[in-house]
């Protein structure tokens, strides 16, 4: 089968371009031809005045990517088109050209985009919000949600206002890919998109990445890997984390409250906690191997954090908040253990339980194992993503 890709790259890599990326190897590695139609926001800080302006106007509708994809299709003649993100430079065009040439469409949604400006459901300062999730997008504008700046709020809002109300999305796209319950149920209460139109399939993980050296958790630490941000609850954290004793916690990742948490830490007397910093690949995953357990306190709707799959495929417990998709993940008592959001008393009841019971541990760190190979493992993972494919076609298929 011949795959086109159609992804506007962020600004600031993270979690999508991982979990494209991971699908484009599994495809590839199964025999198919995938083809990458793409531009990159970082484009965006080379551009003068006039561009900018001009990139303001392409991203309502942009006849450079109808022309330009439309030469790819002529050229490459898909089976398929697996859409990512469109904003801000490919721009909804992209729909319009696949319709018009008659590519059958999938999309997976990664975020909130269809929902909120920001596509996070979250204001400013961290809280959640749901606000503008009906279609109406004023709000989005006054609080500055989009990049903090007021223009870009409106930008963005015209564009989510308009194609709403063309129903481009819902009436162009054959098939979602919710990456969870949780988002999929999200999206049908906005009527954004028909229920009917969403299939749940979840992120891979290609857990043989981490079967190198062994895994005991043994070491007498947890660990913390993510961006450190305001609704990723790293305070409830080190609040909870304060009166842990004879453990360390080792904090991966960075982020604009870097220099406030550190603070914060000498500020409480919080003992036993390191900051280590952005870390990747098998550094990475040998830290996490050897932790009793991965904490992550998400106080914002996360959608599928790719830490919990690599968590799963390094066979340790997660201690996840109650929150979003996290419980979907998290199957309490099975694979780890769910607190209440922002609770750091229940955490702490959490992070001790585990630390006095390792052969309660062990049992997790099984099961972890176990929904990394199966619920989210390459070879389930292929055959939804096929059925999903095969759906689409088959809709175009004259009746």
């Amino acid at each position: 089968m011949k795959i086109l890709i159609c992804h506007n790259l962020y600004q600031g890599r993270g979690g999508e371009e991982e979990a494209l990326y991971k699908e484009k190897a599994m495809l590839e590695k199964n025999g198919h031809q995938v083809i990458l139609y793409s531009r990159d926001s970082q484009e965006l800080d080379t551009f003068d005045l006039w561009q900018k302006i001009k990139a303001f106007c392409n991203s309502v509708f942009s006849f450079e990517t109808y022309k330009s994809l439309k030469e790819v299709i002529v050229k490459e003649k898909p089976d398929v088109a697996h859409v990512h993100n469109v904003f801000p430079l490919l721009s909804p065009s992209v729909f319009y050209v696949l319709k018009d040439m008659n590519v059958p469409i999938v999309q997976t949604l990664h975020n909130y985009r269809y929902m909120c400006a920001n596509g996070l459901f979250l204001t400013n300062n961290g809280q959640v919000c749901e606000r503008c999730k009906t279609g109406s997008f004023f709000n989005a504008v006054l609080f500055k949600c989009y990049r903090n700046r007021y223009w870009q709020s409106l930008v963005m809002a015209t564009i989510l206002f308009i194609h709403r109300r063309l129903k481009t999305f819902s009436s162009k796209v054959d098939y979602f890919i919710a990456p969870s319950k949780f988002i999929r149920n999200k999206m049908i209460e906005s009527k954004a998109i028909p229920g009917e139109n969403i299939i749940v399939k979840p992120y891979v993980v290609d857990s043989s990445i981490t079967l190198q050296g062994s895994s005991n958790g043994n070491n007498g630490y947890a660990v913390y890997l993510g961006r450190l941000s305001q609704e990723k609850g790293v305070f409830t954290l080190l609040k909870a984390w304060k009166n842990i004793q004879g453990a360390s916690l080792k904090i991966i990742g960075e982020g604009i409250l870097d220099e406030q948490l550190k603070n914060f830490v000498l500020k409480e007397d919080i003992k036993n906690v390191e900051f280590l910093g952005y870390i990747e690949g098998e550094q990475k995953y040998k830290i996490m191997k050897q932790a009793a357990f991965l904490i992550v306190p998400s106080e914002w709707y996360e959608n599928m954090p790719n830490v919990i799959l690599e968590g799963f495929a390094c066979g340790i417990p997660i201690i996840a908040s109650r929150f979003g998709a996290l419980e979907e993940m998290v199957d309490d008592g099975g694979n780890g253990l769910l607190f209440t959001k922002g609770d750091s008393e229940d955490l702490k009841n959490k992070m001790e339980y585990l630390f006095k019971n390792p052969e309660i541990r062990k049992r997790m760190s099984q099961r972890a194992r176990q929904s990394a190979d199966t619920t989210y493992g390459v070879e389930s993972n292929y055959q939804q993503l096929m059925a999903i494919y095969k759906k689409a076609i088959e809709k175009r298929l004259p009746a």
